[in-house]
């Protein structure tokens, strides 16, 4: 009796790890927010420490709200600059978001040549509210490494990036368009960002 008592815990002991592990696995994986959700606040401040506010900018028209993930990264950077020179000089309103520091922020800037708000979220608040972000494992980190990309010295100690997602807020702080892609060479098609979208 007791051999079988032992073995059923052992049985209910190895059980429980996989369903915690199945959890964890599971709450790490992002999947975005969808179409007719409320847009998680954004109080933060910008790439030259003035403040940026979501629901001060919806007073004005649509919001896209843009998830990069860093200053290193070439289709990031392509990316910012079309939307800069695109939706932005076109009067459009965009905040991009990316888990580097504030240095980091103004480095994409000067790339890009973005005049619109880059927020750094360095605490990971806005990535884990916008469901995009994942943590890279010690062998991920490494590969990142040997290009001479230190994530976790750029991110404040954290080793999370996002998926690049794109969303279109309407005025009314509801979500009118998602693009979630964890294909970082994906992104939104700028025809589908029309900021004139009521």
């Amino acid at each position: 009796m007791k051999r079988v008592s032992t073995s059923c815990l052992k049985v209910t002991l190895i059980t429980l790890w996989l369903c915690l592990s199945a959890s964890a696995l599971r709450a790490q994986v992002p999947t975005g927010l969808s179409v007719g959700d409320v847009a998680p606040a954004i109080e933060s401040t910008d790439q030259s420490g003035r403040p940026v506010s979501l629901a001060a900018l919806l007073k004005q028209g649509p919001v896209i709200v843009t998830f990069y993930r860093g200053f290193w990264c070439p289709f990031c950077n392509k990316y910012l600059k079309q939307l800069q020179d695109s939706v932005a000089a076109a009067g459009g309103r965009i905040i991009a978001i990316s888990p580097e520091s504030p240095e980091f922020a103004r480095k994409t800037a000067e790339k890009t040549g973005a005049t619109y708000p880059i927020v750094s979220d360095a605490d990971g608040r806005l990535i884990t509210a916008y469901r995009v972000g994942f943590t890279l494992d010690a062998a991920m980190l490494d590969k990142y490494k040997g290009y001479g990309i230190d994530l976790k010295a750029n991110h404040g100690g954290r080793a999370e990036l996002p998926v690049p997602a794109t969303y279109l807020v309407g005025t009314d702080g509801r979500i009118r368009f998602v693009h979630f892609d964890q294909n970082y060479k994906n992104r939104a098609r700028l025809r589908d960002l029309d900021p004139q979208t009521p």
